[in-house]
């Protein structure tokens, strides 16, 4: 068995990595012209390790968990960039907001157990049975799997899918509660902001999704095989990260013609993160320690440290 170094500038062998020509990427995801050195000094290590990962023990699992706003779908997306480039492995990606049940089903799931989850977010929201499945067919080298879209606009799943072609070597699976393991039934108690309070006095909302972390997210977690975590200093940032993260969408829809889309407003952004406050607090203090890359973000979004506090073991 051998593990990996701790190399931050090189690869995992210290091999360099070739960039790749990221105009178009920059502008898809509308980044700055400071991103290709950011990217290099800070992404391209964990590829590079991801390779390397990957190259030992064959098709994985990449498990990227990050609060709302941090970034983690463009790191998803810049990994698989440069894994495909560079590495030549075929990549999936697979968020967890695409595994969102439909917004009838979480009406459903709402006049049978709680009102609140009716909206999207907490665990019991998301198709957990379809994750599991999708990520064991990816991972068994089907060359023909279909991946569900959701709509944040309409906040529904799509018709339309991604299909992935042909099989893949690496699935990215990127969410912000990836990793999150239950509360005490103690912790519980008290709720942790006006939102529980005046929403769910009893607790029948917050005990419901803590259970549903228990017995069915716990087993899809499970198919990760390699952990990533993009952290954020604290929740008050997640705020002002969602925001951005919504105007973008807007500013996104609105550059393909799409003019009449508004978004959430300011109040409704901080109406609906208030609604991850609870899970996201308990991973910032909880998940560091477990993964194999952790990426600390600053108030500004930018990673000013990376480590390793599960180093990965690899067989010769």
């Amino acid at each position: 068995m051998r593990t990996l170094p701790a190399c931050h500038t090189t690869t995992s062998e210290c091999i360099v990595i070739e960039t790749p020509d990221l105009e178009q990427f920059c502008n898809k995801h509308r980044l700055p012209n400071s991103f290709p050195a950011y990217a290099k000094q800070w992404f391209d290590p964990v590829v590079a390790e991801i390779a390397a990962y990957q190259k030992a023990s064959g098709p994985a699992c990449i498990g990227v968990s990050g609060c709302q706003g941090s970034g983690k779908s463009t790191f998803a997306d810049y990994c698989a960039l440069v894994l495909e480039q560079q590495f030549n492995l075929n990549c999936a990606v697979l968020s967890l907001d695409d595994l969102y049940l439909t917004k009838a089903q979480r009406a459903q799931l709402g006049a049978d157990v709680h009102p609140l989850f009716a909206t999207r977010g907490v665990p019991g929201t998301h198709d957990t049975e379809l994750g599991k499945a999708l990520i064991h067919t990816l991972k068994q080298g089907s060359s023909a799997v279909e991946l569900p879209i959701f709509d944040k606009l309409s906040d529904d799943r799509s018709a339309q899918t991604t299909s992935c072609h042909p099989a893949v070597d690496i699935v990215l699976f990127e969410g912000w509660c990836l990793g999150a393991t239950a509360q005490a039934e103690d912790a519980l108690r008290s709720p942790c902001n006006s939102l529980e309070s005046s929403q769910d006095p009893e607790g029948i909302w917050r005990a419901y999704a803590n259970e549903q972390l228990r017995q069915e997210y716990d087993s899809l977690f499970s198919a990760v095989d390699y952990w990533i975590m993009l952290k954020a200093p604290s929740f008050e940032q997640v705020f002002k990260w969602r925001l951005e993260q919504e105007q973008k969408l807007v500013a996104a829809q609105h550059a393909a013609g799409n003019t009449q889309v508004t978004g959430m407003l300011e109040d409704e952004v901080r109406f609906f993160i208030a609604h991850y406050q609870r899970i996201t607090e308990h991973l910032l203090k909880t998940l560091p320690g477990k993964v194999n890359y952790l990426l600390e973000l600053d108030e500004s979004r930018q990673i000013y440290q990376a480590s390793r506090p599960v180093p990965v073991e690899l067989d010769n």
